[in-house]
C-alpha cells in the first residue's frame, strides 16, 4: 500500500511540475511577443514606418546623420519619414523602399535617396546588414530578403521562436528613441584633417569602383519607386573635399554618372552638396559624416531646394 501511495505522489509530483513548466512557457512566451511588439512599434515610429508620408528618405549613415526629419516636416509643412541604417547596401535600401510602399502604397511624393561616389563599390558595408531587418521579417519581402543572405539555420531558427532575439543593442536604442521622438544628430567634435591626409596617402582609403550589377539594381530601385508617383531627389550628402580628391577622376566619374541619370529622366533630380560644403571642414565629424550643426546647415539648403522646385513637382 505504501509503495502505492508513493506512486500516486510522484505522478502527482510530475502532474503539478509539468503544470508549472507549461504555466511558465505560457509566461514566457507572452512576454517574449509582448516586448517585440513594444520593440517593433518603437522602431515603425522611429523609421516613419507607422503612418504614410508625403517625404521619404531612404539611405546609410549619411542620412541618418545629414537629414534632419523634424525641421523639414518643420518647415515644408508635411509628414517625412527618414528610413535610413547604417551600412545599408543598395539590396537593404531596395527592399527598404519595397517595405514602406507595401506599408503606405503611393503615399509619398518625394524619396530622397542618398547617394556618394562609393555607391556602386562593392563591398565597404556591412555583411551582415540583413540582421537589421529581423524585426520586420514577418513581412514575405524582408523575410525572403533575409533568407537570401543565407543566415546560419540556428540564428534563423532562434529568432523565428523568440520575438525578442530580433533586436539587438542597436535596435533596441532605436526603438526607444522612436518611442520618445527622438531623432537628434548627437555626434560632435571635428574631423582629424591631419590623420585623413596620412591615411589617403599610406593607401588606406577605401577605394572609389563600378559595378554593373550595383548600377542595375540602382536602376531596377529607380523604377520601383517611379512606379509609385514619386519623384526621385538624389541628394549626395557631401563628403570632405579631401578624400573627394583622392580619386579626382574616378570621382568625377560618379558625379557624371547621377548627372545623366537625371540629365535623362524627368522623375529624377540631383542634388549635389559637395559645393560648397564639402570644403568646410567643419561641418564634419569624421570624413563622411557630419556633426549636428553639420546637419542642420545641409537640411536647411535641401529644404530650400525643395521649396524651390515645387512648381516642377
Amino acid at each position: 500500500m505504501r509503495l502505492i501511495q508513493e506512486i500516486k505522489e510522484q505522478k502527482q509530483q510530475v502532474k503539478t511540475f509539468l503544470l508549472k513548466l507549461v504555466v511558465f512557457l505560457i509566461l514566457v512566451f507572452i512576454i517574449d511577443r509582448l516586448g517585440a511588439l513594444f520593440l517593433k512599434e518603437g522602431l515603425y515610429r522611429y523609421f516613419g514606418l507607422d503612418k504614410s508620408a508625403q517625404v521619404l528618405a531612404v539611405g546609410h549613415s549619411h542620412t541618418v546623420l545629414g537629414i534632419d526629419k523634424l525641421l523639414m516636416e518643420k518647415e515644408l509643412g508635411v509628414t517625412v519619414a527618414k528610413y535610413a541604417r547604417s551600412g545599408a547596401n543598395l539590396r537593404d535600401r531596395k527592399v527598404m523602399i519595397e517595405q514602406y510602399f507595401t506599408l503606405h502604397p503611393k503615399s509619398a511624393k518625394i524619396v530622397l535617396y542618398d547617394v556618394d561616389a562609393h555607391l556602386f563599390t562593392e563591398g565597404g558595408l556591412s555583411r551582415n546588414s540583413y540582421q537589421l531587418f529581423y524585426p520586420f521579417m514577418d513581412m514575405p519581402i524582408v523575410k525572403q530578403h533575409i533568407l537570401a543572405a543565407n543566415p546560419p539555420w540556428q540564428e534563423l531558427f532562434l529568432r523565428e521562436l523568440f520575438h525578442t532575439s530580433r533586436y539587438n543593442e542597436m535596435l533596441i536604442a532605436q526603438s526607444i528613441r522612436g518611442w520618445l521622438k527622438k531623432w537628434t544628430n548627437y555626434k560632435h567634435g571635428n574631423v582629424n584633417v591631419e590623420r585623413l591626409k596620412k591615411e589617403i596617402k599610406s593607401g588606406l582609403s577605401r577605394k572609389i569602383t563600378f559595378s554593373k550589377e550595383s548600377m542595375s539594381l540602382f536602376m531596377e530601385t529607380l523604377d520601383a519607386i517611379k512606379k509609385q508617383g514619386a519623384k526621385v531627389f538624389l541628394v549626395y550628402v557631401p563628403t570632405i573635399d579631401i578624400m573627394n580628391e583622392a580619386e579626382p577622376e574616378k570621382f568625377k566619374m560618379m558625379i557624371n554618372k547621377f548627372e545623366q541619370i537625371a540629365k535623362t529622366d524627368k522623375n529624377v533630380y540631383f542634388l549635389n552638396y559637395n559645393e560648397p560644403f564639402s570644403h568646410q571642414h567643419d561641418l564634419f565629424f569624421d570624413p563622411v559624416h557630419l556633426h549636428g550643426e553639420g546637419q542642420r546647415i545641409i537640411t536647411e539648403k535641401l529644404i530650400h531646394d525643395i521649396q524651390g522646385m515645387k512648381d516642377d513637382l
